[in-house]
């Protein structure tokens, strides 16, 4: 029988989040970081195909829309990077989506994959590190601060990706200041 529908991607979701978690112990980091780097270079990958076949395609709604694998992900970086469990775990997660991202980044140095064809993947990264800034945790919000921190600052997209997103980067950051202590 399987699970189906809706419950397929819940499982699917809370088992990258248990992945996320198991990172942070260190019986099971190891394998954990091994699980979530084959996982997400199969997301990738799907995704990067999924690009560009959607360049042929005329719908522009199939532009738009992630994945459910992908989005499935995207959570769990979420919520992996907004989990606190102390300083030295967090740091562990923290460096892990960053090799992820740059694996990310790898891929359009790859002969039949080109820049235009991850853009749209790193774009809905991107989004989602900002929308950490929007929510309300502190962690959740100094997680959001972290990553557009660490996108500006990768070699040769730092300064574009800032560029183009400059007013939703400063509207999270306007967010994340509101809702500061005044001390």
């Amino acid at each position: 029988q399987g699970v189906r529908g809706r419950d397929r991607e819940d499982a699917f979701a809370r088992c990258l989040d248990a992945l996320f978690e198991a990172v942070q112990v260190a019986e099971t980091q190891e394998s954990a970081e091994a699980y979530i780097r084959n996982i997400t270079h199969y997301i990738f990958s799907t995704e990067v195909q999924r690009a560009s076949s959607r360049e042929l395609s005329t719908s522009s709604s199939s532009r738009r829309h992630p994945g459910v694998m992908f989005t499935c992900l995207l959570d769990a970086f979420a919520y992996g990077l907004s989990h606190d469990n102390g300083t030295d775990e967090k740091k562990k997660v923290d460096e892990l989506v960053r090799s992820l991202i740059k694996d990310l980044i790898a891929m359009a140095d790859k002969p039949d994959v080109g820049l235009m064809d991850v853009r749209p993947i790193l774009n809905q990264v991107a989004n989602k590190i900002i929308s950490l800034c929007l929510e309300e945790s502190r962690i959740a919000k100094t997680a959001g601060c972290e990553g557009i921190k660490f996108m500006a600052q990768l070699p040769g997209l730092g300064v574009r990706w800032i560029t183009e997103r400059i007013a939703d980067v400063v509207r999270s950051l306007l967010f994340v200041l509101k809702d500061m202590p005044f001390d």
